[in-house]
């Protein structure tokens, strides 16, 4: 089998054709002069044209895949694609016949509820939504459950069948095997140094501060799990039930965040967006990105609060720094997370003309609380932090070579398709769609300095930081796309009903795809 057979039939030449095929037909229609009365029309392309993007990119790095890492993945989402040596009839046959296969109903089922939900909440724009928000928050739990029961793509073979409980099956991938080694939580984070070295088995579990092992734990513990007992079947369910649960929290800070920024309805149709998000529901059942994302959003929305709300300016900068408190003992990005609070206070003030005792309430006040308590905290469990993290950076390192230009600017452009595709291809299309149509008077705007912002510190670690903030960028920076999420929440609010509603139906059935046809590399 030469190389060039190994692009057709594959998952990105069929999406570049279908690409290729909707581009004609949609220069068709803008011939016969359809095309502004097409909602159709353009629903297809706010779909199509994000996976053409990918598609073609995909294509290229297989042609070139020797020069690339380790194996030949697809990018983005680290996902191999069907089996070579089937058709896709004889996958389809396969995955027909598996026994999770069901499961596809249910999550049908939630998803029309989810949207119906959403229909409910722009068609009424009730006054009080926090009903609404329960309930979207228990469909979020519910879709990202259902989805992970389906049937796991090539995974799902005889010896290795897939099912809720089988992402947890890779050691290096998940923090689920640094929990024998926690006695207590006291001990865990006085011993942390100690213990740090015996963690090499699962990278996570190393390059990540004692914090995350132990949030882990405390949520295994609030599920029910009542041994350190790994291997046992119904502790490993109900880790992945407790990581669902938790990570739906985030529901609640999008809304938050997107209600500030713009109204109600946009902060409600964020969350939903980000609920049926492809890299939400791929990783949310054994990963912890989704935890740390709950104290990432409740950061930007705090940030935003203390710097912009013109009361209890005191108490929003006190909880931002408890806030920046938990960050610092559950994920090295914290630095990101302040970096750009203190640059969006910095711009707000001297767009306000802040006197220099309102630099002191917003700005310095939260950075002092974290500093305080975390100095406080680390000081009394005897913890080395500097150690600790150049502990994991050296590690860290190992993972990731770069050796040439070509691995680097794949590594680069490749995460970026992910993380903006994994967020849904309407969505990503909507997002796009909000930054073409800002005006003048819209980039003077504190949430479009804010957004512009984020961008900015998130592309100082793509561009100089260490290599791996360049890989799998959906699964660790999709708390980058809240603010995005808002934007694109807004701009559909204006668009036809077909694209508004569509996008969350797009973005789940998206995730159901890749999960029957794609084998993850969990």
């Amino acid at each position: 089998m030469n190389d060039w057979s190994r692009l057709f039939p594959s998952v990105p030449a069929f999406l570049a054709l279908a690409g290729a095929g909707f581009e004609l037909a949609w220069l068709a229609a803008r011939w016969r002069g359809r095309l502004r009365s097409s909602p159709p029309m353009v629903f297809a392309a706010w779909a199509l044209r994000p996976w053409t993007l990918w598609a073609l990119f995909n294509l290229f790095y297989r042609w070139r895949w020797d020069q690339g890492f380790n194996a030949r993945r697809t990018f983005p989402f680290y996902a191999l694609p069907w089996q070579p040596e089937e058709t896709f009839a004889e996958a389809w046959t396969r995955i027909a016949h598996a026994p999770g296969l069901p499961w596809l109903g249910a999550a049908l089922l939630l998803l029309a509820a989810l949207i119906g939900l959403l229909v409910w909440v722009v068609r009424r724009n009730p006054g009080r939504l926090w009903p609404a928000l329960g309930g979207l928050y228990l469909l979020a739990i519910g879709l990202h459950l259902s989805l992970a029961c389906l049937p796991d793509g090539a995974r799902d073979e005889p010896g290795r069948p897939g099912s809720l409980r089988a992402a947890w099956n890779n050691p290096g991938s998940t923090m689920l095997y640094a929990q024998p080694l926690i006695q207590n939580s006291r001990d865990y984070f006085c011993r942390f140094q100690e213990l740090q070295p015996k963690l090499r088995r699962t990278i996570h579990g190393l390059s990540h501060p004692p914090g995350a092992s132990l949030a882990l734990r405390w949520i295994g513990q609030a599920a029910g799990v009542k041994s350190r007992d790994i291997r046992n079947p119904e502790n490993r369910l109900r880790y992945t039930v407790g990581l669902v649960a938790f990570g739906a929290l985030n529901v609640f800070a999008i809304f938050a965040l997107g209600r500030a920024l713009f109204d109600a309805r946009a902060g409600f149709l964020a969350a939903t967006l980000w609920a049926a998000a492809p890299a939400v529901a791929a990783y949310a059942p054994f990963a912890q990105d989704a935890t740390y994302a709950v104290f990432f959003n409740l950061a930007l929305w705090l940030g935003w609060q203390t710097a912009v709300a013109e009361r209890r300016r005191g108490v929003w900068g006190f909880l931002l720094g408890l806030d920046f408190f938990v960050l610092i003992l559950m994920n090295y990005s914290w630095v990101l997370a302040t970096s750009l609070f203190a640059l969006f206070a910095l711009a707000t003030g001297l767009r306000n003309r802040w006197a220099l005792r309102e630099y002191g309430a917003r700005l310095v006040w939260p950075l002092a609380v974290m500093t305080v308590v975390a100095g406080a905290f680390l000081a009394a469990h005897r913890l080395d932090y500097w150690a600790i993290y150049h502990y994991a950076s050296q590690y860290v390192k190992q993972w990731y070579p770069f050796t040439g230009p070509y691995q680097w600017t794949m590594a680069l452009l490749g995460g970026q398709i992910d993380l903006w595709l994994m967020l849904g291809s309407v969505t990503c299309s909507a997002f796009v769609a909000a930054l073409a149509g800002l005006r003048r008077a819209d980039f003077a705007a504190p949430r479009t300095i804010y957004l512009f912002i984020v961008f900015g510190i998130f592309a100082l670690p793509l561009l100089f930081g260490p290599n791996c903030l360049k890989m799998e960028a959906a699964r660790c920076w999709i708390w980058v796309a809240s603010l995005p999420l808002a934007f694109a929440a807004d701009r559909l609010l204006r668009a036809p009903r077909l694209l508004l509603y569509g996008a969350p139906a797009v973005s789940a059935l998206t995730y159901a795809g890749l999960r029957l046809f794609l084998d993850f590399a969990a």
